[in-house]
């Protein structure tokens, strides 16, 4: 099992930037046994130390892998759940932070495939850490995934890796096939291009040199975003390595999730809840895609209820927009503490 050293060291945006309430992330930075790569890690402890949480959440991001831009869409999760007996993690991806050393070349660089061993190690990590975790209603400990995006794809893999070990996952305006055929992913190809690396690799470090304050203001004018978002960005955009390791997955990407898993879904459909834009709005699902997958679970009698497309007009990266975050949030809530009640009955 690949194997991590952790360390206190704060990554951006810095703890002050954490959504306010009751119980703030703890955040760490973790790197990989061998290759030394960094990925951010946030936690969110139960509030009841004497006993082992009877729910853990583990968040996987989409691309960009940076977990920051979730917390306080973690936060509105925690304080909706019972904060006593819930623990919630969230894991970047390797090499998505600060810490990422500077390159210009995808040479060494972890993709889709390195993404998804990572993420698969560390619940290997959460169940020696919770002994009790495990499927069914007599397990005392329940693993529960929520994935963003390609989070969903990386999921889907952790679930057959693991079936054993996750109840179940929430998966959020979910990529999990033909992600080079979506609107996004013809616009965009170009830039995941090799030959592009070294010019984008360039520009993100000498944006790197300029005032941070400054930067940040001209990058929440551009984006449309304000506060700790616009600062996680600011820190993207003045990572070289960050930059590098998110245009490598995304080339992968584009290569590697084309044909729906419909084996995976017809085995453990059961356990995922879903949730899409309405109509075409996300540019990065296809709507074809979303009719093969609600095909494949009507054939294998899967409940419709856990089949949820958005009726308030949010957009793919809905956590840049604090209404649709915290909605959602609180739908994921519900979602968690409904299917551990199912699981328990």
């Amino acid at each position: 099992m690949t194997s991590y050293t952790s360390t206190s060291t704060p990554t951006f945006p810095s703890s002050s930037t954490a959504a306010p309430g009751p119980n703030p992330p703890i955040e760490t930075v973790r790197h990989e046994a061998i290759s030394k790569l960094p990925a951010d890690l946030l936690k969110w402890p139960s509030t009841d130390p004497s006993t082992a949480p009877s729910t853990v959440l583990l968040f996987i991001p989409g691309n960009p892998g940076l977990v920051h831009y979730y917390t306080s869409f973690l936060s509105t999760i925690h304080r909706n759940l019972d904060q006593t007996k819930s623990t919630i993690y969230a894991l970047g991806h390797l090499d998505h932070s600060n810490h990422a050393k500077v390159r210009f070349t995808s040479r060494g660089v972890p993709g889709l495939r390195e993404q998804i061993e990572h993420k698969v190690a560390f619940i290997d990590e959460l169940k020696k850490k919770y002994p009790t975790i495990g499927v069914g209603k007599d397990a005392k400990t329940k693993l529960v995934l929520i994935a963003h995006s390609i989070g969903s794809h990386i999921s889907c893999e952790c679930i057959k890796a693991r079936a054993s070990l996750i109840s179940s996952a929430i998966l959020l305006f979910p990529t999990i096939s033909h992600m080079a055929l979506t609107p996004n992913g013809r616009r965009l190809w170009p830039l995941f291009s090799p030959l592009g690396l070294a010019p984008v690799g360039l520009s993100t470090a000498l944006l790197s040199y300029l005032p941070r304050e400054s930067l940040s203001r001209v990058v929440g004018r551009l984006s449309g975003q304000s506060g700790p978002g616009s600062l996680v960005t600011t820190g993207l955009v003045t990572s070289p390595g960050s930059v590098i390791a998110a245009l490598t997955m995304a080339r992968e990407e584009m290569r590697d999730v084309t044909d729906l898993d419909v084996e995976m879904l017809k085995k453990y459909g059961d356990r995922l809840c879903w949730y899409w834009a309405r109509g075409d709005d996300d540019g990065w699902v296809l709507p074809s895609s979303v009719q093969e997958i609600e095909q494949v679970l009507d054939q294998a009698g899967f409940a419709k209820e856990r089949r949820k497309k958005c009726e308030e007009g949010m957009q793919h990266a809905f956590i840049l927009t604090t209404t649709h975050s915290d909605s959602l949030a609180i739908r994921c809530a519900a979602w968690v503490t409904d299917h551990i009640r199912r699981e328990e009955t």
